[in-house]
């Protein structure tokens, strides 16, 4: 198996034969689907910038535990302002919940057993969609690896920084306004200029 230009140690299933990914599902019934968008993070950084930060996480996650990475789906659900700016494109919630319950439903009938879903954006609709999928066998996971964004920094009597902490009904956390225009902080850029 090539090693991945980016993580010489991350599991690709985009660079496997499939008897390779069957023997592998054989020994390790579980997959990570990183979920993207194309959308803009301010002028500073690319359209992408949500794919390269959950891609980046998922072949850490991979290079720690073993787990297979799926090739990672660059699309999600954007507001209809974001989609006023030049390069976005996205997709409705409907068409994202659906694709991704299709992928599922692929791996499932080839015996896996877990699938974790990733994502860096902390769009509401579009984490909605992720949540959403199910599975008759396969348990699905949804993760927000961008949920730490909704935390503020502890403050003096507030260790756990639970002070101002917003919530919301599928149990992801954001701060409020997050999906303004330009909302991408310094570790999205920090990410941009380690790559």
């Amino acid at each position: 198996m090539p090693p991945s230009t980016n993580a010489p140690n991350a599991a690709r299933l985009d660079r496997l034969t499939w008897p390779e990914a069957a023997a592998w599902f054989r020994r390790d019934p579980r997959l990570l689907l990183p979920v993207g968008t194309c959308l803009q993070h301010g002028p500073h950084l690319p359209l992408g910038a949500d794919t390269i930060v959950v891609e980046r996480l998922a072949e850490a996650v991979s290079e720690k535990t073993g787990i297979l990475v799926a090739p990672t789906l660059a699309y999600g659900v954007t507001s209809d302002i974001e989609r006023s700016y030049a390069g976005t494109a996205a997709l409705e919630r409907k068409t994202l919940h659906r694709v991704l319950n299709e992928l599922v439903d692929s791996w499932e009938r080839q015996g896996l057993e877990e699938i974790v879903l990733m994502t860096a954006h902390g769009y509401g609709p579009h984490i909605q969609a992720m949540a959403a999928v199910v599975a008759d066998f396969v348990r699905v996971r949804a993760v927000d690896q961008g949920g730490s964004r909704g935390r503020r920094q502890p403050r003096r009597g507030d260790p756990e920084g639970r002070q101002g902490r917003t919530g919301s009904a599928d149990g992801f956390t954001r701060r409020r306004g997050q999906a303004q225009p330009g909302y991408a902080g310094q570790w999205q850029a920090d990410l941009r200029v380690s790559r």
